[in-house]
Formats: C-alpha cells, sequence, structure tokens
C-alpha cells in the first residue's frame, strides 16, 4: 500500500471551495444526491494511454459538507485508490485543503510498487497537485467574480421600482 499527503493553505471560504467540489460530483454522478452521496457509483472507461481499456468503479466513500470528500476507484484487476479531501476552516475567508492519497494492491507487486511510487513518481505526484490546486483557486475565483457581477447588474437593475411598491402596498 502507497500513501500521499499533501495539503494547502487557500484564500477563500471553505463554503465555496467545497460548493465546487459538490458542482464536479453532480457532473461526474449523474445520481448525486448531498443527503445520500455516500454509496454513489459510477463506471468510468480508463487506460487509453496504453490503447487498452478497462472499466473502473468510482464510489463516493465519505461525505461530509464542508469537511470531507473522498472517492474509491476500484480497477477490474483489485487495485483499490481513494483520494481523501479534507477541509478545515481556519478563518471565514482562509481554509486548508489535505489530499490523502492511497493506492492498496495486493501480493510482492504492492511492496514493490509501493517503492517505486513513493520514491520514482514523488515529482509527479507534487505536480499533480499543485495543478489541481491551481484548477480549484482558478474555479473559486470565477465563482467569486461571478457573484460580485451578479450583485452589481442586480444593484444596475434596481431603479427604486421595488421600494415604491412595497410602500404602496403598505399605504393601502
Amino acid at each position: 500500500m502507497s500513501m500521499h499527503e499533501n495539503e494547502v493553505i487557500l484564500d477563500y471560504s471553505v463554503k465555496d471551495l467545497f460548493g465546487i467540489f459538490i458542482k464536479v460530483a453532480k457532473r461526474d454522478f449523474p445520481n448525486f444526491k448531498e443527503k445520500t452521496a455516500v454509496g454513489t457509483k459510477v463506471e468510468k472507461k480508463v487506460g487509453a494511454y496504453s490503447g487498452k481499456t478497462a472499466t473502473m468503479t468510482v464510489e463516493i466513500t465519505d461525505f461530509e459538507r464542508n469537511k470531507v470528500y473522498e472517492i474509491t476507484s476500484t480497477s477490474p484487476n483489485g487495485q483499490v485508490y481513494t483520494s481523501r479531501y479534507e477541509f478545515e476552516e481556519l478563518e471565514e475567508n482562509k481554509t486548508k485543503v489535505s489530499l490523502s492519497e492511497t493506492e492498496a494492491s495486493g501480493g510482492i507487486f504492492a511492496i514493490i510498487n509501493s517503492f517505486i511510487v513513493k520514491y520514482l513518481f514523488k515529482k509527479r505526484i507534487n505536480r499533480r497537485f499543485e495543478y489541481f490546486v491551481k484548477g480549484l483557486e482558478a474555479e473559486a475565483k470565477d465563482l467569486i467574480e461571478r457573484r460580485e457581477n451578479s450583485g452589481r447588474r442586480k444593484n444596475e437593475d434596481d431603479d427604486g421600482e421595488d421600494e415604491v411598491e412595497e410602500i404602496a402596498s403598505e399605504e393601502e
């Protein structure tokens, strides 16, 4: 079994960051519902790099709003990969995101694979995490910009007529 851990502190609220995970879950898991998230599964085709493809089962194995999002992927040959994202609100707009990735398989190859991954692919794993963080930050930035623009448009479109109508209905 091999395990890798990374963490980052981002200047966004836990609610905004976790909301991005929910958006992705709704896209990737057609039957996703927050209240019954754990156990939600999909089948995904993998292995296009080698010319062979296989179907992998991907399942949400832990979910707690604004705290934990965990998926477990199981390949046909029995390899199990788990990605666990944990969120900790440090301040109002400061959140620590931790990622733990584990890969489990049986036999002597598991020991060899664990060694190879730990020492030879560490840079690749760290680069993948950096890419994940950049994507998460870009999504969060876009979310906040859309929210701010929506608020501005609402204020620009508001010509005070609603207030006049409310006052008029109170007088009647």
